[in-house]
């Protein structure tokens, strides 16, 4: 039965494209070696392909971007993860690592696919922090790849020889998600931090989410 649930709709990616290679550089000049594999998962239909990645924009700069790469029946498609450094810059040191899994929620048990992205990176002045962006991804009618992005959780660890320095407070929160059939996701009471940066989590307890399928 419909919800009735505010209705969230998933974003197109970039496609398609004959290989991973197009659909990472979008024809700019960058060389095929600069894009690295940080993590892959075997795929379920209609996906093919399931990758996590990195593109170094310039061989011997660790300016980079991370990126979700995904091939069905249409080919190559891709989606850059805006805000997110994907290596070392300057006084941040950075690692970032994917975890995959599956939700069998859509119409007729559809698969949605489901990306954690985990960020753990220090600054030389301020602290240590970790963060997770969850990103959950069908497939349209048309075969292309559609995806919803929210950052999910944050822990902040200031350097205490450091506080009078920064102005970085501790910081520790995680939101709880649940996903009920017909694809609508649940969201638990948290203590939501003041700036919500790029990809904020709905602001109610139920949303509908939408994958054109």
């Amino acid at each position: 039965m419909p919800s009735d649930a505010p209705r969230v709709e998933a974003t197109p990616l970039r496609g398609p494209f004959a290989t991973p290679c197009e659909a990472a550089t979008q024809e700019e000049a960058i060389p095929c070696g600069q894009l690295r594999t940080i993590a892959e998962t075997p795929a379920r239909r209609p996906f093919r392909t399931v990758r996590f990645a990195e593109l170094l924009f310039e061989e011997e700069m660790p300016d980079s971007a991370c990126l979700l790469l995904l091939e069905t029946g249409r080919g190559w498609f891709a989606h850059t993860l805006d805000g997110m450094l994907c290596g070392n810059s300057g006084s941040v040191r950075l690692s970032v690592g994917a975890r995959f899994g599956w939700h069998t929620i859509g119409p007729g048990g559809a698969p949605r696919l489901e990306v954690r992205v985990e960020q753990d990176y220090s600054h030389s002045t301020d602290g240590e922090e970790a963060r997770a962006d969850l990103l959950l991804c069908g497939v349209d009618e048309g075969g292309v790849p559609r995806c919803l992005m929210w950052w999910v959780s944050q822990e902040v660890i200031p350097f205490e020889e450091m506080a009078e320095l920064s102005e970085v407070e501790a910081v520790s929160w995680t939101a709880p998600l649940g996903f009920e059939p017909t694809d609508v996701l649940t969201i638990g009471a948290f203590e939501r931090p003041e700036f919500e940066g790029n990809h904020p989590l709905p602001n109610e307890d139920r949303v509908q989410l939408d994958f054109g399928d």
